[in-house]
């Protein structure tokens, strides 16, 4: 199987990004991002976090993907 290498503090800031996600703290986990490489330190927070709570919170709430598709053609997001 695929094996890594994680180092603590790498490991400590996923520990801190799934707390922060399952609480949809997205300012915070914008930083744990930052943190992890994920995005860069100059990252427009403004931009980010609105679209975080957007993508994220019908997951966080439950009902999976299908509830998430659903949800966006009742917004008329897709057709």
């Amino acid at each position: 199987g695929l094996m890594a290498r994680v180092d603590q503090d790498d490991r400590d800031n996923m520990i801190s990004a799934v707390i922060h996600l399952a609480n949809k703290d997205y300012a915070s986990l914008v930083d744990d991002f930052i943190d992890l490489q994920i995005l860069p330190p100059d990252s427009d927070r403004a931009a980010i976090i609105p679209l975080m709570d957007k993508a994220l919170s019908p997951y966080v709430k439950g009902g999976g993907a299908k509830k998430y598709e659903e949800e966006l053609h009742r917004d008329n997001m897709i057709s």
